[in-house]
């Protein structure tokens, strides 16, 4: 899960059918953890038992969709962005890229990054403890904003980029599942990516995909940097093996057809990497996102051509989060959005399932089946959301356009079925004011019948008589 994404031109592609003007903000993209293991505290933040699927409960597709209510009782106040030591000043205090993590029965861990610090801090505490208490926290120094964040090789790992005598350095902060440690994974030497950059563009991004062991990490990362609003970018795709600092870069500079465009995922599969890219632009999207690939062992820069993940003349497909199955080896979970601005009824179609690692250099958003649609933005969980693949469960997050509360939708890919759908007029945390920001994630496995989830928020509040943002966490169950 990572980076946020405007989706303002879906509100000028469909806004029409329910009379919306608005802008429709942010999205937060999944991102490509390597595999889906347990949430009892192995491997990803995945779903169950250390399997990825089911636990063989989960029912047949077409079953009803199950209720889901936060625990009002149990909602806990995690902190309140205020300046730290270091802060820049100046600017509303805010949480940037909130991520909840659930390690097992009695740990969840929740990565936040105050708006006037630099860095970002790393919150731990017993979800079983009811509002008890404030959580342990984790101060991590970093030049400013993260990149992208994952749950994998039993650990915790955000990528940013260093400060001090590390300036210019994308590094990864590894927080192992058993510790309440910082460990640096330096990717790329000093002085090596450029945070800057002209003022009406998204600024830089980044992201990173791991393979090999905890002991012998394989990663890959890539870095972008715009360098004008309507001109192209500047992108590096690199490799660090075991640690060693030592990248082995492939450049790529967008041409006019994708001028601009930003890196979404890192997808490794067959000696190569693949890696989508969202078309910027502040209109009506006219064409679907695209994906570049690249030999995974390159010693020197390549020209890295992308190519349309849409089908000639198809409707359009905006792509949102990636990762592995665990039901299907050997493929990637992909979610895209359809677009169909003709249609009254269903103007927008969820597309979720596994494509084979083979497939990602052929591919279209249309071989995967449609999931289930929308008739309307305000269903839609856009602003200040965020999306992700548990395994094989798709769960999203988000503000929708002109309603109270937050959109949230489940589906479950393995039995290709809708299983919550907590939308529209039936949104979670409708009576709260001010929510702004969300993550969700699995908080057991799960079945038919029941199943937990754990939500996080950020909400208006005021601080020292500034406008400021509180950190929420709260529980969610699911019933049928």
């Amino acid at each position: 899960m990572r980076l946020l994404r405007s989706l303002a031109a879906l509100t000028g592609a469909v806004g029409f059918f329910t009379g919306c003007s608005a802008l429709l903000g942010t999205f937060e993209v999944g991102s490509s953890a390597p595999d889906a293991a347990a949430v009892d505290g192995s491997g990803t933040d995945g779903p169950v038992n250390g399997e990825g699927g089911s636990d063989g409960a989960i029912d047949a597709p077409g079953a009803p969709l199950l209720t889901c209510t936060v625990e009002k009782g149990n909602i806990r106040l995690l902190d309140t962005a205020k300046p730290k030591s270091g802060s820049g000043g100046g600017g509303q205090l805010s949480f940037e890229s909130p991520h909840v993590f659930h390690l097992g029965p009695n740990k969840t861990r929740v990565v936040a990054r105050p708006s006037q610090s630099q860095g970002f801090t790393i919150y731990e505490f017993d979800p079983k403890n009811g509002g008890g208490g404030m959580p342990n926290s984790l101060d991590i120094l970093t030049s400013g904003r993260i990149y992208d964040v994952q749950r994998t090789n039993d650990s915790i790992q955000v990528l940013a980029v260093g400060t001090g005598a590390d300036a210019g350095r994308l590094q990864v902060h590894r927080i192992a599942d058993s510790t309440f440690v910082d460990v640096v994974i330096g990717l790329t030497p000093i002085n090596a990516v450029d945070e800057n950059s002209p003022q009406g563009t998204r600024g830089p991004q980044g992201a990173f995909a791991i393979l090999g062991t905890p002991a012998a990490p394989d990663y890959f990362w890539t870095f972008s940097s715009p360098k004008s609003e309507t001109g192209p970018f500047d992108l590096s795709i690199g490799r660090s093996t075991a640690l060693a600092a030592n990248p082995q870069k492939v450049l790529f500079t967008s041409n006019d057809a994708m001028n601009p465009a930003s890196p979404r995922v890192l997808l490794p599969a067959g000696g190569e990497i693949f890696m989508p890219l969202e078309q910027e632009s502040n209109g009506p999207p006219t064409t679907t996102d695209s994906i570049i690939h690249t030999p995974d062992n390159a010693q020197a820069a390549l020209q890295a051509v992308p190519r349309s993940m849409g089908k000639a003349g198809g409707k359009p497909n905006i792509f949102f989060a990636a990762g592995r199955s665990v039901a299907t080896p050997g493929s990637y979970n992909l979610a895209f959005i359809e677009v169909d601005t003709a249609s009254s009824t269903a103007p927008l179609t969820f597309r979720l399932g596994p494509v084979k690692d083979g497939a990602l250099g052929t591919f279209v958003a249309q071989d995967i089946p449609a999931s289930f649609s929308f008739d309307s933005v305000t269903r839609l969980p856009s602003d200040g959301g965020d999306s992700r693949w548990l395994g094989d469960h798709f769960v999203a997050t988000g503000k929708g356009q002109g309603v109270p509360g937050v959109n949230f939708i489940w589906y479950d890919a393995m039995n290709k079925a809708l299983r919550a759908n907590q939308t529209g007029p039936d949104t979670l945390l409708k009576d709260r004011v001010g929510v702004q920001r969300t993550s969700m994630t699995l908080g057991g496995a799960p079945t038919a019948i029941f199943t937990d989830f754990e939500l996080v928020w950020t909400e208006t509040a005021m601080f020292d008589g500034a406008v400021s943002e509180n950190l929420f966490y709260a529980p969610v169950s699911c019933l049928k």
